[in-house]
C-alpha cells in the first residue's frame, strides 16, 4: 500500500483472479488503502459478503456480479443454487450501510448473456427492491479462447429487447436514489 501512495495512486479496484472475499486479508487491505487516502472499489460474487464486517463499507463502491433475475437462471449460469443467499447478503449489507452512515455505493452487476437476456427487467426490480443504489448491465462476449463456441450469440429479438428492458426499468424504478446503467 505504501508504494501505491508513493506512486500517487488515487483508486484501486479489488477484483479478478477469483473471489476477493475468499482472502481473509481483503478487509485489512481495504482498511490500509483507505487509511492512505486511496479510494477502493470491490467486485464480488456476493456469496461471502459479511455485513457485520464494517470494513467492507469503507469502499467507495461494491459491485456484486449476479447476472440473473431469477434463481433458475442464476443456477443455469453459475451452476450453484445460492441466488437467494446472495440477495439476502446484499440486503443485510445495505441495511448496515444505511444505519452506519457509510456512503458506499452498492451495485447489482449484470453481464448480459443469451440465457438471461429476457430477465433484465426482473433483475432491475430485484436490485431496486433489495435497496441497491445502481444496476449495471453490459453484454458479455466469448473470451478469445472460446470464440468457436458461440456462447454469446444474441438473436435479433434479443438485440431489440435488451434496450427496451433497460428503458422499462429506468421508467419504473429509477429515481434520485436508484440508477439503471446499460451499454
Amino acid at each position: 500500500v505504501l508504494l501505491l501512495r508513493v506512486w500517487g495512486t488515487k483508486a484501486v479496484c479489488i477484483a479478478g483472479g477469483g473471489e476477493p472475499l475468499l482472502n481473509e486479508n481483503t478487509p485489512y487491505l481495504i482498511d490500509k488503502l483507505v487509511q492512505n487516502n486511496i479510494d477502493v472499489g470491490l467486485i464480488t460474487n456476493g456469496y461471502y459478503l459479511n455485513a457485520q464486517d464494517i470494513r467492507l463499507l469503507k469502499c467507495k463502491w461494491i459491485g456484486i456480479s449476479i447476472d440473473a433475475g431469477t434463481k433458475e437462471t442464476f443456477l443455469k449460469l453459475k451452476g450453484v443454487d445460492v441466488f437467494d443467499k446472495i440477495l439476502l447478503n446484499i440486503n443485510q449489507l445495505i441495511k448496515i450501510r444505511n444505519s452506519s452512515g457509510s456512503k458506499c455505493e452498492i451495485s447489482y452487476k449484470y453481464i448480459i448473456h443469451p440465457i438471461n437476456a429476457y430477465e433484465i427487467y426482473k433483475a432491475i426490480q430485484n436490485a431496486y427492491e433489495i435497496g441497491c443504489d445502481t444496476f449495471h448491465a453490459r453484454p458479455g462476449g466469448d473470451s478469445w479462447f472460446e470464440l468457436q463456441k458461440g456462447q454469446f450469440t444474441f438473436n435479433e429479438d434479443m438485440i431489440k429487447a435488451i434496450p427496451k428492458y433497460l428503458e422499462m426499468g429506468r421508467e419504473d424504478y429509477e429515481n434520485e436514489n436508484f440508477k439503471v446503467y446499460g451499454v
